[in-house]
């Protein structure tokens, strides 16, 4: 209600202050027409007492006039469903008593329900001598706002003028359009969205020391207009805040409450029924209250672009409460299925809903526009459409998208899409475009420049890198020129100095597939009447390295390099100078580098590095080995190799094969290493224990690169093995011990295959093989299969650790599989299943079980873990042994469980153990123990309960009890634990 008290005070002193100014004011009639408010609405109750005494300010302003003639006083209240009967009195006691006898009567607070203000107005105009003035108070809209021409009419034939609200509320309504609860600062936005319907917008602040800035969504401050201010309270207007998301920056130094409240043309009535209505007529405006009622909205015919889908029941806080799907039945006219209405209090609130439009793009001015050369120019697009489209200008000659601003104009449709070029140097066109998933549209308008200008090229490119096979695109880009230059190119070739022209005209020169020979220096020479100006670019095609095999120089001898293998060998003597080349050719230039038996050769005192990659260094027999010269650049990279052999005596490398080597019979190879280096080239030899051994036999083999390879390895196979090797420079030996076994040793890392007794099963060797190789299996010392292991009907025997040996042309391998084979438990005597309770007496469980692993058992009484192992259970039993006991026995095989139970068959009854137990008796109630105090009775027996100084529950001092169980009894049928009797205490 801020915004409503805050505008009664306004338009009060407005009205004082006209009818105070006036020179002459010459009333017939002072009429008030205000609120009444009997229909159970309070949405004024907080300001009458305001309105009142604003309303008697206003009275005795007029009636102290000395210029006022004043004929009688007339007062008409107004609510909703009605208004009451003019009062007309000549008494100004009479008008004032009328007016404080305005009450607002019960009902529910804040209800800011359309009222019968028109017919309030027509009442009063009834009554009213001509030039009079109707002062009019109200804070809801005019439910009856269509009879408002006539009201105007009425008012216009009789001179009487009608103050404050009527010429805006006749046919339009305030609405709230937003509202917030802030705390203390100034620091606080709100946002608002704008709409064309909504106009004279009213900003209401509360708080302490107040204050208020509107933005548009442009950024630009609105203008306002202050209504009321004062240290607590600042009401603003604003005539129309246009489309679009507005903020609202706002704030006091204490809690800050906001209201904003618009009018709009756009009105509408709602009514229930219970049957589906077909007009406004036929409904009320309440539901009726447990009954489901069909809610119709009817818009006012001035609501002809809103289309509505919904329409939401509001708390008094404009929350949510339910949302009512609409149905247009009729022009104007919708209908929401039967729904249960709310039970509390509630509003009715409607939204516009947009209709989906594709993009249609109008330009703003002319299609097209000259400039002088160097001026800004602004171009303009309207667009129409929903949802919100994407926007864009797109340069013709470029393709590209240029930078825009979009201004939303008239939402939810109207957009303008604005493109400010700072600079129009050339002639160009621009295209507006705007698209949405309905569609797209575009418009063209041509931006010509109306000066002499001389040709400019842009020349911030003078480089187009491309690899080899791509295309490439030289650009000439011409920036200015009026008129339109001419372009020529011509090209200059790499390594020359004259340019040869080009047939091409056109400024972009394009190369679908580049080679080498596309590579140089691209000019382009842009030219008109006025001037030239020209640009070179150079066009890099990239391309991986290439090495040629380049002429390897040994300084002092004449033996020219030979290629093998496609390996260049260079042979030299120790202490010869050495040159290796490695001529790499690529774009962009590659990194070239030297590497001997892995590492990189760097500048040394020994090696060195001279221009185009050449390696040099003096060489000795150590230097003997190959040299790789690697070349790479970011497209790729290119290897060579060069053998270096200088002369000395052989040399045996030192093998990764130990010095003992373990066979096994049956082996199909034992390959025995022998690489030695030396020059001229040794000769290899071979000799076991001191008897050289042939090559080629059945039984031995030597191969080019000196390997022994001994063949289908049996016990003689054994020995010590010697390799020698001899040249003219000298002699070298190494040697390897064969150990050869009958059976494979296992190894550590084992395989385990777990089988059930009697099953059948395939053990696969972890040796990868294939069929050609051969596969031998072992268990212990035997021999148990040649190839797969496929095992049947397996034993407890069947168990152990089982090798396979797997033996190809280049080696042999092992692996080990530990086979276990079981059975599940089998309980081994039977047990009884139950007990019957006999306290101290032994209970005695068994769960004894043979496996295959030992089985383990487990034992649960009544659901609980008990911390025993063994297979059978023994307990002297107590009270807290009753109950169920299970008993789980496992292993790898399978689980086996038996269940048990200790039961109570009769009464265990404890006799006299305080002074307010009763005592039991029963001549043949046996005792438990030596404890006289607890017997135990069988079921159904009867024993006599006695308290010397009687019960509490029961008369006398015995009692007759049936046995039930446990510790329960039946007293005169009824089931009683021995526990609830009580005897009464000793005074």
């Amino acid at each position: 209600m801020a915004t409503d008290i805050a505008e009664v005070k306004s338009k009060t002193k407005l009205i004082f202050d006209t009818v105070r100014n006036s020179a002459e004011s010459q009333i017939e009639n002072f009429i008030l027409v205000t609120f009444n408010d009997p229909d159970d609405t309070l949405s004024m109750a907080t300001d009458i007492a305001e309105v009142k005494s604003k309303t008697k300010l206003i009275f005795d302003t007029v009636r102290n006039s000395a210029e006022s003639q004043i004929e009688n006083f007339i007062l008409v209240t107004f609510n909703d469903p009605g208004f009451q009967p003019a009062l007309v009195t000549f008494s100004e006691s009479v008008f004032k008593a009328a007016l404080d006898a305005i009450v607002v009567h019960s009902g529910p607070d804040n209800l800011e329900c359309p009222e019968m203000s028109m017919h309030g107005l027509a009442e009063a105009l009834a009554h009213t001598l001509p030039g009079s003035y109707i002062y009019v108070f109200t804070d809801a809209a005019a439910k009856d706002y269509a009879d408002g021409p006539k009201i105007k009419k009425m008012a216009q034939k009789q001179g009487t003028q009608v103050l404050d609200f009527v010429g805006k509320s006749l046919d339009k309504r305030r609405a709230v359009i937003g509202r917030a609860e802030l705390p203390p600062g100034y620091n606080n936005n709100i946002t608002i969205t704008g709409d064309k319907e909504i106009r004279d917008v009213q900003f209401s602040v509360t708080g302490l020391k107040p204050k208020l800035k509107i933005t548009k969504p442009d950024g630009n401050e609105v203008n306002t207009t202050d209504i009321f201010k004062n240290d607590k309270t600042l009401v603003v207007g604003v005539d129309g805040l246009g489309s679009g998301n507005h903020t609202a920056n706002v704030g006091s130094e204490s809690d800050t409450s906001v209201i904003i409240t618009g009018v709009t043309n756009v009105n509408f009535q709602h009514g229930f029924s219970e049957f589906k209505p077909r007009s406004i007529n036929t409904t009320v405006t309440r539901p009726i209250q447990g009954k489901p009622s069909y809610l119709a909205i009817e818009l006012s015919t001035k609501a002809k672009d809103f289309k509505l889908d919904e329409v939401e029941l509001l708390d008094m806080n404009d929350n949510v409460i339910s949302v009512w799907p609409l149905k247009e039945v009729a022009t104007n006219f919708y209908v929401a299925e039967q729904q249960l209405p709310p039970t509390t209090m509630f509003r009715v609130a409607v939204n516009d809903k947009p209709e989906n439009r594709r993009p249609t793009v109008t330009l703003i001015g002319d299609t097209s526009i000259a400039v002088a050369y160097g001026d800004p120019v602004q171009l303009q697009c309207k667009i129409n459409a929903y949802p919100k489209p994407k926007l864009m200008w797109i340069e013709e000659k470029s393709g590209l998208t240029v930078s825009e601003m979009i201004v939303e104009e008239d939402l939810p449709y109207g957009y303008i899409s604005i493109l400010d070029l700072e600079q129009v140097k050339t002639n160009n066109s621009y295209r507006c475009r705007a698209f949405n998933d309905y569609g797209d549209d575009t418009t063209k308008v041509s931006v010509g420049v109306n000066s002499k200008v001389p040709p400019k090229i842009d020349k911030s490119v003078k480089q187009v890198n491309v690899t080899r096979k791509e295309s490439a695109t030289i650009a000439c880009n011409v920036t200015e020129g009026i008129p339109q230059p001419d372009i020529r190119w011509s090209y200059k070739r790499p390594l020359t100095r004259v340019f040869i022209p080009l047939d091409d005209k056109s400024d972009v020169i394009q190369i679908n597939t580049t080679e080498l020979h596309n590579a140089g220096i691209y000019k382009c020479e842009a030219s008109n009447l006025f001037g030239r100006d020209e640009h070179q670019i150079e066009l890099v095609i990239k391309y991986p390295p290439t090495i040629r095999n380049n002429k390897q120089i040994v300084k002092a001898t004449e033996d020219p390099p030979t290629i093998r293998d496609n390996r260049q060998i260079v042979k030299a003597t120790e202490g010869q100078r050495v040159f290796l080349t490695c001529n790499a050719d690529g774009v962009p230039k590659p990194d070239v580098r030297w590497y001997f038996k892995g590492h990189e050769i760097g500048k040394t005192l020994k090696f060195r590095i001279y221009a185009r990659n050449t390696l040099s260094m003096v060489v000795s027999f150590n230097n003997s080995g190959i040299y790789t010269c690697n070349a790479v650049n970011e497209i790729g990279s290119d290897t060579k190799e060069v053998k270096v052999v200088v002369d000395g005596p052989p040399f045996i490398e030192t093998s990764s094969v130990p010095k003992t080597t373990t066979a096994v019979v049956g082996d199909l190879r034992v390959n025995l290493p022998c690489l030695a280096t030396g020059s001229p080239e040794p000769t290899i030899t071979w000799a076991k224990d001191g008897v050289e051994i042939p090559s080629g036999t059945e039984w031995y083999n030597i191969k080019k690169d000196g390997t022994l390879v001994i063949k289908n390895v049996t016990a003689t196979s054994q020995g010590r093995y010697v390799c020698t090797a001899r040249n003219s420079k000298g002699i070298d030996t190494d040697y390897f011990d064969v150990v050869v076994q009958p059976y494979p040793d296992a190894t550590e890392k084992r395989n385990v295959v777990n089988l059930l007794l009697g099953s059948s099963a395939t053990i696969e060797c972890d040796v990868p093989h294939t069929t050609n190789d051969r596969l031998i299996w072992y268990k212990d010392t035997e021999i148990v299969a040649t190839g797969e292991l496929h095992l049947k009907d397996v034993e407890i025997e069947s168990s152990g650790v089982y090798i396979c040996r797997v033996s190809t042309l280049s080696g042999a391998a092992s692996a080990t599989t530990e086979l276990n084979v079981g059975f599940p438990p089998e309980f081994l005597e039977q047990s009884s299943e139950q007990t019957d309770f006999d306290l101290n007496a032994e209970a005695y469980f068994s769960c004894l079980a043979a496996g295959e692993p030992n089985p383990t058992a487990t034992w649960l009484h009544d659901g609980k873990d008990l911390e025993i192992t063994d297979m059978d259970y023994r307990v002297y039993m107590t009270f807290n042994d009753l109950g169920h006991y299970k008993c789980t026995v496992s292993n790898l095989y399978g689980t086996i469980t038996r269940d048990f139970q200790i039961i109570d068959t009769g009464c265990t009854l404890v006799s006299g153990i305080n002074n307010d137990s009763p005592v039991i008796s029963l001549m043949e109630a046996r005792l438990l123990s030596d404890n006289v105090s607890i017997l135990k009775v069988s079921k159904g027996d009867v024993v006599t309960i006695i308290c010397e100084n009687g019960f509490e529950k029961y008369p006398g001092t015995e009692v007759e009890a049936v046995c039930v169980e446990a510790a329960t009894v039946r007293i005169i049928d009824v089931e009683i634990n021995l526990s609830d009797i009580k005897c009464k205490k000793t005074k």
